[in-house]
């Protein structure tokens, strides 16, 4: 019982009484969802990559999290609600069209760029969503074909960066 309150809790726990609309209520409770996958998935691929030992997808890792803390200030603390849904859904953008750009985990990586509709609509509306997705779409295929090597899935990544990964990875 104690594990479905707590879920409870952590869906619900976004300051909606600060807001006065219903939808702006709605959009705070649906972030700070997102906020909290977001955290959990970040968290997971840090320690996936701190293991595996690569120090390129780490630091993208790092900033990707660090950027998601500032974002969830702003959100939180000063109460800042459209900027701050805005930018959250480039910044999973972005990180979304690194993975597609540098293949991912095992070429996985396209099955990321799915998650990106969920937000992009939800929090943007369907107007600014469906722009933000096209915009998306439009920089992955240019980036895709211009910046990939000739086995069209790589990105050129500096050898200094590319670290050997372990057994396990």
């Amino acid at each position: 019982m104690k594990l479905k309150e707590f879920i409870k809790q952590l869906i619900f726990s976004a300051d909606s009484y600060s807001y006065k609309g219903i939808e702006e209520k709605k959009k705070s409770i649906l972030l700070n969802l997102f906020f909290n996958f977001y955290f959990l998935v970040m968290l997971g691929f840090l320690i996936f990559n701190l293991v595996c030992a690569n120090i390129f997808y780490l630091i993208v890792n790092v900033l990707g999290f660090l950027c998601g803390l500032l974002l969830y200030y702003f959100f939180r603390a000063k109460q800042i609600l459209h900027p701050v849904a805005g930018i959250f859904v480039i910044t999973i953008s972005a990180l979304v069209t690194f993975l597609i750009l540098t293949g991912g985990v095992s070429d996985t990586a396209l099955v990321f760029s799915l998650l990106i509709p969920v937000p992009a609509i939800l929090l943007l509306g369907k107007r600014n969503g469906l722009i933000v997705l096209a915009v998306f779409l439009v920089l992955n295929i240019l980036a895709f074909f211009f910046l990939t090597t000739n086995r069209g899935s790589q990105i050129m990544i500096p050898i200094w960066l590319a670290a050997q990964p372990l057994f396990l990875c």
